[in-house]
């Protein structure tokens, strides 16, 4: 029997059990299966040489021993791919063509290994003969290069695991990096030390060794689950970004969607403090709260959840707090980054929709209760009106002083005539506010709209006044009423024109694109912009800031109805000094194509 055979037996025995461990528990997550993958190219590898040197010659040890070398050239890519998966190198993951040449070689000398009686490229034979004078007598070309690439492949595994012990090392974890340490390079070492006393490849053993124990402590003390902590298979997915950091608050990881909500790799990211990070990435009214809310947390631990303004105007939400290991230290910090800009535009908007269809009633029934007492009243002023103009006729030049008398009160009838003809017109918005009228409805396209609204509005606007149309090619149809949405548009040209009354060059800017869900219509004007309070309140019906007399306050609010009840939304971007910008989304009619 063969001196190495016990040995050979105990490992296979303890990966054995091991191997049946892992596959029998419920998580099935990529590092498990790597880890499976692993393990059968061991059991493979030391199983053949068990059998191999149990029968030393024949059939089945030639067989066995084909099956041991293919368990050799399977292990070291196996092992290189669980080290960079433990230790969240995304190497393999974002250059596939890496793992591909990765794998070439070992194949290779896969396929030789299998078909090395018809070449005797890689061994003179499988028996114990053959191999049993010197190496270099019975090894082929393709040996060197197959052993000597699977060298490679698991020093640079071993380099990985000892690598993230030095990160851990220097954020602080200590007692954990000297753990991985110590499993990494007391096996290699005891290989060695075998290898040279013995002058036997003691490979497997350590190697296998080296498997139990990392499996043994990071299911004791979590140790590769803290750098990053979380696994990368739960929040590389996460519509959230996601930072997490050490001990000391310096970034170690973040997921795809955090490297989009900050605008940066993972690798320009990597060991900055996270105060700092989110600090510069906040507006300068908010960066002294953001950096003092997150060193509060990497100081004392305190959780922190607040919301942030960057200085691109978008809206962050924060949430981080201490992640804690087995012993239950601090390992580590975790953010969870939210873009929360739609979600306040859309909060905005429902809360204006919810005002408008409160004050709509209100109009509706406004209007109902005085339409009727005001044609009432304006029927009698007409009255008045006729009667008056009568007596004047009949009196003649006899009574001069009671036929002025008269011809005022005419004037006075006159002028309530007028009041209420403006009340009515008051009325008539007030009831179209509240309700569309009915009107034809069908497929509408977007640049027609435009160009009626642009033709109505030079009946009104001023003379020097420049209005320019970009209108995009084959857009989608809209589903609504095209008479309601020119009026919607006009609104916003004539809001313009008032905007840039008093201000040379001025320019309106009308433009048509398409969106992923249908189309928008820009009217933009190079006015002085609206300050943020009236942005605030710009689309509450009856709210002007036109002199009394001049407006009613209706017209956008009417505007913002109208694109409402098409199932889309208005929105304004402006600012002081910078124009202003009113964007109207419409959804395309479900009949385009």
């Amino acid at each position: 029997m063969h001196s190495a055979l016990p040995e050979s037996v105990i490992t296979f025995v303890a990966l054995l059990a091991l191997a049946l461990y892992v596959a029998l528990r419920r998580e099935r997550s990529a590092v498990h299966w790597l880890l499976l993958t692993l393990l059968s190219a061991m059991l493979a590898w030391t199983g053949g040489l068990s059998v191999f040197y149990y029968f030393e010659s024949g059939e089945v040890a030639s067989f066995a021993l084909v099956i041991a070398f293919l368990g050799v050239f399977a292990v070291p890519p196996c092992w290189l791919l669980l080290a960079a998966r433990h230790t969240h190198l995304r190497v393999f993951d974002q250059r596939p063509g890496w793992l591909i040449s990765m794998l070439v070689l070992p194949a290779m000398s896969a396929l030789a290994v299998v078909t090395n009686s018809g070449h005797r490229l890689f061994v003179r034979d499988f028996d114990r003969a053959s191999l049993a004078g010197p190496i270099h007598e019975w090894a082929g070309p393709v040996f060197w290069v197959g052993i000597g690439f699977g060298i490679l492949l698991l020093l640079l595994g071993a380099a990985l695991y000892l690598n993230a012990a030095v990160r851990m090392y220097t954020s602080g974890q200590r007692i954990r990096a000297l753990i991985l340490g110590c499993t990494v390079t007391l096996p290699l070492l005891l290989g060695l030390v075998i290898g040279v006393s013995t002058r036997r490849d003691a490979t497997p053993s350590s190697l296998g060794l080296m498997t139990l124990l990392l499996f043994a402590v990071n299911w004791r003390h979590r140790i590769l689950e803290t750098l990053p902590i979380a696994r990368r298979d739960v929040i590389e997915h996460l519509p959230d970004g996601v930072m997490l950091t050490d001990r000391s608050g310096f970034v170690l990881d973040v997921n795809p969607a955090g490297e989009d909500v900050l605008n940066a790799p993972v690798d320009e990211l990597r060991r900055r403090p996270l105060a700092l990070l989110l600090g510069d990435l906040a507006c300068e009214s908010d960066a002294a709260r953001v950096e003092e809310a997150l060193g509060w947390l990497v100081e004392n631990g305190t959780p922190v959840s607040l919301d942030f303004e960057t200085g691109d105007e978008s809206v962050l939400e924060i949430n981080a707090a201490c992640v804690r290991g087995g012993d239950g230290e601090a390992a580590g910090f975790y953010a969870l980054l939210r873009d929360r800009t739609q979600e306040r535009r859309y909060e905005r908007l429902l809360r204006q929709s919810h005002r408008l269809e409160s004050i709509a009633s209100l109009s509706a029934g406004i209007a109902h209760e005085v339409n009727s007492p005001l044609a009432f009243v304006r029927s009698n002023l007409g009255h008045v009106q006729r009667i008056s103009s009568l007596l004047a006729d009949d009196l003649g030049a006899a009574s001069q002083g009671k036929l002025e008398e008269l011809e005022e009160l005419a004037q006075v009838a006159e002028e309530g005539i007028d009041g209420v003809d403006r009340i009515s017109r008051t009325i008539d918005r007030m009831r179209r506010f509240s309700r569309l009228q009915d009107d034809e409805v069908g497929d509408v396209d977007l640049n027609e709209v435009a160009i009626d609204a642009v033709r109505i509005a030079r009946l009104r606007l001023a003379p020097d006044l420049s209005v320019k149309t970009d209108l995009a090619a084959s857009l989608p149809t809209i589903r609504g009423s095209a008479e309601h949405l020119v009026q919607a548009v006009l609104t916003l040209l004539v809001n313009g024109q008032q905007a840039l009354a008093g201000h040379g060059d001025g320019l309106l800017q009308i433009a048509t694109r398409r969106t992923r869900d249908g189309a928008e219509l820009l009217v933009s004007d190079n006015g002085p912009g609206i300050s943020e309070a009236i942005q605030q309140r710009i689309f509450d019906p009856f709210y002007t800031t036109k002199s009394p007399g001049e407006g009613t306050g209706l017209g956008l609010a009417i505007a913002f109805g109208i694109v409402r009840e098409h199932g889309g939304t208005l929105d304004l971007d402006s600012s002081p000094g910078a124009g202003s910008e009113f964007v109207m989304r419409l959804p395309a009619s479900p009949d385009h194509s």
